[in-house]
This record gives C-alpha cells, structure tokens and sequence, in this order.
C-alpha cells in the first residue's frame, strides 16, 4: 500500500516517491482551454493548491528534464496529443507565498524578496543569454545579491517574465501560489498597509497587461480587493468556491473519497468521514476537506480529530467572532445548533472594512472553509446565499470559539456552576448567575429593536455549548403546536430534558415581569413544546420561562 503525501506539496516529489496520488491531472487541460489569460483560484487553506500549481509547474517548465514521465501514467496523457504537445515547452515562474507568516513588515519583506531572488536562482542561465542587454543582466544580479530597491523587486516579476520571453521567444507561464497569505498576516501583525502596497505592486506589474506573459493563475483563499490588487486586470477569470466551473480541482469529490477509503480499506468508516470531513460545495461539486481525510486515514486509530482546523491560521475567525457584535454572535449560535442562514456574500473581500460590515465577514468565513454554500437564493434585486457548517470539525471549532468568549467574559468556573444549576434544577441560583452573566457579556444597546429575543437566545445557546458532551441543544424547531426557542434534550433518556422560552419585557405596553413569565410559561403549555421530549422518552422535564430587560434577567418554572 502507498504512503499518503501528508505535508508534500511538491508534485515532482510525490510522483518520484511513488505517494499515494489522486489523479487531478486533467486540470492542465482546463488551464490550456481556458480563454482567460490570468485565472484566479480562491480556495480555504490546505485545499490542494499548491500541489496543483506544483504540477502545472513541472509539465509546462522547458527546463525539466524528463518533465514526461512525471505524466505518462497520468489522465492528462491519455486525452490527446493535442496537449500533450504542451508538455515541457514553456518556461516557468513559480512562487509560493504560502509560508509568509513573519510577525512583523521588516521580516515579512525580506521573506518575500528571498522567495524571488530563489526563483530568480532557477532561472540564473539568463546572465549568460545573448538575448539580455547589459542593463537587463545588471538588474538581475541586483537582485539576486540583495542590492535592488524595493521598487525594482516589485518590478521583479514583470522584468522576469520579459527576460524569459526574450531568451525562449516564447511567453513563459507565471503561477502564484497562497498570493494573500502575506497580507492576511499583515493584518494580524499591524504592517497590512506595507505588505499590501508590495504585493499589490509586484502582481499588477507581473499580470496587467504584461504582453510578454502567456498565462497566469494565482491562488489564494480569498480575492482581496484594495490599492490595484486584481484592479482593472481586463483578462482576469475568477473562479471562488460559488463557481460552477473548475469546481472540482481543489479538494476531494465522493468518488475520489470513496476511492481512497476502498484502497486503505475504512470503506465501512465513509458514514463517519462525511460526517466528520464532507459538506463543502465548490459550484455544483460535493467537496471533501483533503488535509483531513488523509490525516485520519493514515492513523485511523487515533479516531477524528480536528485535523485541519488545527493546522489552519484561525486567528482572524476567532478574533472577528469574539469582537462581534450580538447579532454576529446569535447568527453563530443558529448555525452551530444546525441552523440556516442567508446573507450577502461579497466576492472581494477588503481587510480595512472587517468589522465595519457583516456581509465582509460571512464572506470571509465561507471562502476560508468556515461555512458552505447550499443555495442562492434572489429576492428582488438582492441575491443572497444560504449558509451552514459545512462538517463536524468545522463546528467543534465555533463551540470552542464560543466557549472561549463565555470563559473570558465570565470564567470557567462560574459557567459550569451556571450549566450544572440549570440540569440540576436549582433555579433560584441559576437566576442569580444568569443575571450575573448578563450584566459581564450583553451591552445595553445590544438587544436592539428587531427581534430583541433572538440577541437573549444567541446568549443562551452560547451558555448551553458547554453541555454537548451530554446534551443536544436545539433552538427555533417544531414541536408541538409551534416552534421553542431552546431545548435540551440529555442523550440519556434517564436525566431531566428542559425547555425554555424567552420573552423580553415589554416596556411600552408596561408589561409586568410576572404577567410576562406567566405568559412564556403558558405559551410552551399551550404550543406543546415538550412534544419533542416525550417523543424521545424523556418523561422528567424541566419548563422555563425567562425574561430579560437590558441586564436584568428573571426566571420561572412551571
């Protein structure tokens, strides 16, 4: 049985050492078909990018040697000598921003010029070219001994790509791999401004209207948009995660799951894989987290873990989630209890407006691998996408984020003498800590005027997430007659099961606190919503009914 290729993103090496290799090949001939000159390709971290540009790489690249036979036993070979022609006649540039990750502009910059000047190196033949002025020759070395300016290293790619036409009288291919990782480390260390300019500079000047260039793809997780990256390149295809086209490139389809799980004989484990690793949806395609699949497949025993998740930069999701405001964090709470939602997504994405616009963040999740596409859906004008977790790992991850946010708002300690007050059904403490944690997390201005109670019920189920060991917790469900607002519902049949109804205190209409309990206490009696319990078998319920008022919050059995 092969080795998997965990943490091998070079294709040549793959392929060499005999790994374990799903065929993608036949990208190469999208790519050759394609009518765009520049493709980009957004795609969450770890979704196979670099490996795929690596073999774009070394099939077009006229300076490997033997670059055939890393192909001859490959799906592109077999399709026609039409491209099989295109094998090894071009020349290459490849750079992969992937690891650009320094803390601050100084160290991030000088990372980036060594990742040029080492592409530069697998080109330096060119000093020696009869086809190269002096002053062509003299920019190189500049660069390739440190000496060059910043400018001339953002005029690098363009200057390269010149030169390489020059030599070959033949447009060479330029590949970008990870372009943003830089820029969204920028963003987290405080140089976004800097590193932006940079690369912003160094693409437009490699692809906008570059004549000596025969094709560009780029990959990244996001599509930014801010000071010329991507700005007026006329010949740019963009292809993200809601494109129908080459949606099945990145990543890993059923058939190509079903496959492996048979080769490494788990066939019996594909429930649980898609369970764990499944529910993304690039275009039409169901799509597979491939960092994961391989991971838990070449260690089984060690059962499922958050493979990806663990090796992913999330800081950014973390700190957009715990900052956000309580709409942003009820909306969290609906799709960690399975829920729905529907909002603007936005293509571009632009870091300076992260937390000025929600729409930037939905956006931002689903093309990092945070949430999947289901559906468009068009209401008038407006066309909005409906969102879920796309897998198992994905939302452990939110319930981790939201356990971190109570913790630091509250303290451990405090939050599991709240959780156990409430299934042990000591109501008058649970009362006092909820109200404490009320005045620690929610701002006044919080619950606003549309849908008050969705802001109180975002908090609760931020609360119970600590019980999903024993617990499931639903919200927004039919049972009964209607649909509750919470239900915790314990895996054994034996304990209590709870419900709860929330109200906020209607203080135009001088609504008392008791009238308004009586009634969240009656609506759960007269819409059945213990219905959902007693179809489980669970015969010991707990009925709350909890109203809240800015910071003050009272509770009530029934």
């Amino acid at each position: 049985m092969k080795q998997l290729p965990i943490g091998k993103s070079d294709f040549k090496k793959v392929i060499d050492g005999n790994y374990y290799y799903i065929d993608k090949s036949l990208f190469i001939k999208e790519v050759i078909d394609a009518d765009a000159e520049i493709l980009l390709f957004p795609r969450p971290r770890r979704f196979g990018k670099t490996l795929n540009l690596s073999m774009l790489r070394y099939f077009f690249d006229c300076n490997e040697k033997d670059g055939h036979k890393f192909f001859e036993n490959l799906a592109i070979w077999q399709v026609g000598e039409k491209y099989r022609e295109w094998q090894g006649k071009y020349p290459v540039v490849f750079l992969t921003f992937k690891d650009v990750k320094k803390g601050d502009w100084t160290q991030c910059y000088n990372k980036i010029v060594n990742i040029i000047i080492n592409e530069i190196e697998h080109h330096k033949y060119l000093l020696n070219s009869d086809k190269l002025s002096d002053v062509e020759k003299s920019f190189l070395k500049r660069l390739l001994h440190k000496e060059g300016s910043s400018d001339d290293y953002e005029f690098s790619l363009l200057n390269l790509t010149h030169y390489l036409f020059k030599h070959f009288n033949t447009r060479p291919f330029l590949l970008i791999d990870e372009y943003d990782t830089p820029i969204h480390t920028g963003y987290l260390e405080g140089h976004y401004k800097e590193t932006i300019g940079f690369i912003g500079n160094l693409l437009s000047g490699g692809l906008k209207d570059n004549s000596s260039l025969e094709k560009g793809i780029v990959t990244g997780a996001l599509r930014i948009s801010k000071e010329s990256i991507f700005t007026d390149l006329n010949n740019l295809d963009t292809h993200s995660v809601l494109s129908n086209y080459y949606s099945n490139w990145f990543g890993l389809t059923e058939d190509e799951v079903n496959k492996i799980l048979v080769d490494f004989n788990l066939k019996d484990h594909k429930e649980k894989v898609s369970h764990w690793y499944n529910g993304y949806r690039f275009g039409r395609e169901v799509i597979y987290n491939p960092w994961s699949i391989i991971n838990y497949i070449n260690k089984p025993e060690n059962g499922f873990q958050t493979y990806w998740i663990n090796t992913s930069s999330n800081e950014l999701v973390r700190d957009l989630i715990i900052d956000g405001g309580a709409y942003l964090k009820a909306d969290i709470g609906t799709l960690i209890n399975n829920g729905t939602l529907e909002k603007s997504i936005r293509e571009n994405i632009v870091f300076g407006t992260l937390r000025l616009s929600e729409d930037i963040v939905w956006s931002l999740l689903l093309f990092s691998g945070y949430l999947k596409k289901i559906e468009t859906i068009v209401k008038g004008r407006t066309r909005l996408v409906k969102l879920e977790i796309p897998n198992e790992e994905v939302r452990i991850y939110y319930e981790t984020v939201i356990r971190d946010w109570m913790t630091m708002a509250v303290g451990g300690e405090k939050h599991r003498e709240l959780l156990n007050s409430l299934v042990n059904g000591n109501i008058e403490r649970f009362e006092d800590l909820l109200e404490e944690f009320f005045a620690s997390i929610l701002s006044f201005h919080d619950p606003g005027k549309d849908e008050p109670e969705r802001v109180y019920q975002a908090f609760i189920l931020g609360m119970l997430v600590g019980l999903q060991d024993e617990y499931e917790i639903k919200s927004n469900r039919e049972s009964g007659y209607g649909r509750y607002d919470v239900l915790v519902i314990p895996k054994d049949t034996t304990r209590r099961g709870i419900v709860i109804e929330l109200k906020k205190l209607n203080k135009r209409r001088n609504e008392k606190v008791e009238d308004a309990l009586e009634s969240a206490l009656k609506q759960i009696e007269e819409k059945k919503y213990s219905q959902a319990l007693l179809d489980r078998g669970i015969k010991n319920i707990l009925k709350l009914g909890i109203v809240a008022d800015g910071k003050k919050v009272w509770v009530k059995e029934g």
